[in-house]
């Protein structure tokens, strides 16, 4: 069974895949950032009366968005560097010149990662990336 990274990195190759992961990954950190900005803005004007109510209802829509992208920002980011981590070849050393083969199997209970078959372009070495 294929997964999604499977096909990306099939598709588009390592190299464009991790740098679309990275951006993706900064636009979450943006949309943080825009968070916190809007949180000091909705600080800045005092509330009145009826507004206090409205207020409250803004910081909280406001830290549970920066909750949410801070969380798939680290993610994102996590994943892209872990995977980068493990595409140098054993065998001749070349970062990122490999091609997905396959996937391998997860374990059988479900709590095993799953992993691509990776194949060096240069010297054909063979060996699994962690997903």
């Amino acid at each position: 069974m294929a997964t999604p990274v499977h096909d990306d990195i099939r598709s588009h190759g390592f190299r464009k895949w991790y740098e679309r992961q990275l951006v993706r990954s900064h636009v979450h950190l943006v949309l943080l950032l825009c968070t916190v900005a809007a949180l000091g803005a909705v600080e800045a004007f005092p509330a009145a009366g009826g507004n206090r109510l409205l207020m409250a209802l803004s910081l909280l829509v406001a830290a549970a968005i920066g909750a949410w992208a801070l969380r798939r920002y680290l993610w994102l980011l996590m994943r892209a560097e872990a995977l980068a981590n493990q595409a140098t070849c054993p065998q001749c050393q070349a970062y990122a010149r490999w091609q997905v083969e396959g996937t391998g199997p997860a374990a059988a209970d479900g709590d095993g990662e799953a992993t691509l078959q990776a194949c060096c372009r240069g010297c054909g070495s063979r060996w699994q990336i962690h997903l």
